[in-house]
Order: C-alpha cells, then structure tokens, then sequence
C-alpha cells in the first residue's frame, strides 16, 4: 500500500471513530433527558395533602393560585364530576403559572385534588358557621355517605426550541424579484421611510428573540375520582355540640376530620382513608407508579372495619 492510499485510510478510520463517539454521546444524553426525574408540583396549600405526600418520601413544590370554586346548578348534580371540575380547575390555575415561565425547562408534574362530603347526591362543603357545621353534623349522624376525591394530574416537559434558519435561496430570489422595483423608487425614498424600515426591523429582531427564548411544551393530562364510603355513629345534639367545640370543622368538608378527632364520629369506614383525608395517595400510586412511586403499604388499602 502506497503511503498515500495508507494516509488516506488513517483519516477515514479517525472520522468513523469520531463520529461513533458523537452517536455514543447523543445516546447518552437522550438516556439522560427521558430519565429525567419530573418536578412535582402541589396545586394545593391543604397541609393534610401536604402531610400525605411528605409521609410517602414524595419531593414536591407548592404552586397554587387561587381559583374558582363555584358550581353550577348542573355541575353539582354529578358530584364525583365536579369534585374533577374543580381539581382540574386548581391544577389548571397551576399550569398557567409554569407556562408564563419562559426559562422554563424540565419535566414537571402538576398534581391537583378537591374533596367532597356527599349525602343523598347532596354536596357538603366547608361550613361558615357553628350553625351550618351543626346541621351537616346532624345530617351525617346514624347515615353512610360518601366521600369524593377528584384529582387532576398534568404532565409537561418543556426543551429548548428549535431555531428556524432563513433559507438564504429564498431571500436571493425574493431580493432579485424586486430588485428592478427597488432601482426605479430608491430616489424617490426619503430619510424617514428609511427611519421607519429600521424600526420595524428593530421591532423583527425583539419578536424573533421572543420567539427563540420559548420553550417547546409538550403535555398530558388525566383526571379521575376515588370514592369511600363513611357510616357516623348515631349522634347526640351533645355529642355534636362537644365535637364542634373542639374547633376542627371550620376548615374541613362534612364539617369533620376523620384524621382528628372526627374519628369518634365514625361508626364504619369502606375505602381508602387517605381518600377521606384528601388525596388518595394509593391509587394515584397505582395509575403513575414511575412518578410517585409504589405504595408501601399491602395492595388492599381498604378498611371496612371500624375506625
């Protein structure tokens, strides 16, 4: 083999070596980039939501903007429908938040619930008073109602964007084009067409730099509902009364908290106790283990024995 034919054979085995190692480093940071842990976000500032997730392990940030609670007549009517309305409602609110963002990067996780206290297709919300908290107390009282958890989850990832490069063929051919156009009214252009040309240039470059500065966004979206069933003990104007004392009701759908007090309350519980509480960790587990992990507690996570 001649000296050149073997200098020529070096150069080609150094460019398959090169270009082997730039496809070993782009499969690395592809690996990388769809093993990216996601940022969690909690659309709510509920602390027993927060406890939930803290007892799980499960890292998160709290992100959640104030939103529209109020139900239709007609979305009221489908109570396990509208404890989703409302969850997408806050996880919504959230993602509008990420989205004004325009640095942001990453894989993130919005995670939004609403509770509800349901009796005879009747919603029980937060009460306002000692009056109204009373009245649900006294509806709940001997009765099994039940308790919805609608909880929305987005998922998102935003990546740098892609820059569009002018095809250079096609601004020569626009320029000639016009070019005999241009010649004939070049003298006829004054000073200040010149001016206002150079602003909307100006005016180009500040929107193709907003442009370029934007992430490419790419999203999912789920939203369902688990529901428990709750049987109260048969209750006493008393019993009511020192409950409501205790002060923990003003803040909680039903007027009780079954993670407090409220337990002496219950006669029966069948469902998912963290569903009660407000977000039902287990079965948000189960649909998104790669996300928030696996639940370690047995598979059945029904209690349909007393509390």
């Amino acid at each position: 083999m001649s000296q050149a034919a073997k200098k020529k054979e070096e150069v080609k085995n150094k460019e398959a070596a090169n270009n082997q190692e730039v496809a070993s480093k782009e499969r690395v940071t592809s690996k990388k980039e769809v093993s990216m842990a996601p940022h969690i976000i909690l659309a709510s500032t509920s602390p027993r939501r927060k406890q939930i997730l803290h007892a799980a392990g499960i890292t998160f940030d709290v992100i959640a903007p104030k939103v529209d609670e109020h139900l239709t007549k007609a979305e009221a009517a489908d109570p396990e429908k509208a404890a989703q309305t409302i969850a997408d409602r806050k996880a919504g609110g959230a993602l509008q938040v990420l989205l004004a963002d325009e640095t942001l990067r990453g894989a993130y996780v919005i995670l939004a619930a609403d509770t509800m206290v349901v009796l005879n297709k009747k919603i029980f919300g937060k009460p306002h008073g000692f009056s109204e908290a009373k009245g649900m107390l006294r509806a709940l009282s001997g009765n099994t109602h039940e308790v919805i958890t609608g909880v929305s989850v987005w998922m998102l990832v935003a990546t740098d964007p892609i820059l569009n490069t002018p095809d250079p063929n096609a601004q020569d051919s626009r320029s000639q084009d016009s070019s005999s156009q241009t010649l004939r009214s070049q003298d006829s252009r004054t000073q200040d067409s010149r001016a206002c040309n150079s602003d909307a240039e100006k005016s180009d470059e500040g929107h193709s730099d907003e442009q370029q500065s934007a992430p490419r966004i790419s999203m999912g979206h789920r939203t369902f509902s688990d529901v428990s069933h709750v049987t109260f003990k048969k209750l006493s104007d008393d019993e009511i009364d020192a409950y409501l004392a205790k002060g923990e009701s003003y803040d909680k759908a039903g007027a009780y908290a079954i993670q407090g007090e409220g337990r002496n309350l219950v006669a029966h519980l069948e469902g998912d106790m963290d569903n009660v509480i407000g977000l039902p960790l287990g079965r948000i587990q189960q649909i998104f283990p790669d996300i928030f992990g696996t639940s370690s507690r047995p598979k059945d996570t029904t209690n349909k024995g007393n509390l």
